[in-house]
C-alpha cells in the first residue's frame, strides 16, 4: 500500500474548510480505481483531487490517527 497526500481541488470543495490534506490510499498495482479512499474513511473520485508533493496545510486528523506506525499495534 502507498499512502500520498491529496486535498480536493478548490472548484470541488464549498470552502477551505473542506480541503484539509489527507493521507490517500494507493493500490499497489499502479492502477487508479473509481474511487480511493483515504486513511480517515473518506471516498473520493480521483479526479476531484489534487495530490501535494509533500504535506502543507490544514490536515486531516482522521487520516493522522490511523496511519500505521512502526513497532505499534494498530488503531481499533
Amino acid at each position: 500500500m502507498t499512502l500520498i497526500f491529496a486535498r480536493l481541488l478548490r472548484e470541488h470543495a464549498r470552502g477551505e474548510s473542506e480541503r484539509v490534506v489527507h493521507l490517500i490510499r494507493l493500490p499497489g498495482d499502479g492502477g487508479i480505481p473509481p474511487h480511493l479512499f483515504a486513511q480517515c474513511g473518506e471516498r473520493f473520485e480521483p479526479y476531484v483531487l489534487e495530490s501535494l508533493p509533500l504535506p502543507g496545510g490544514a490536515p486531516c486528523v482522521p487520516c493522522l490517527a490511523a496511519v500505521p506506525r512502526p513497532g505499534l499495534p494498530p488503531n481499533e
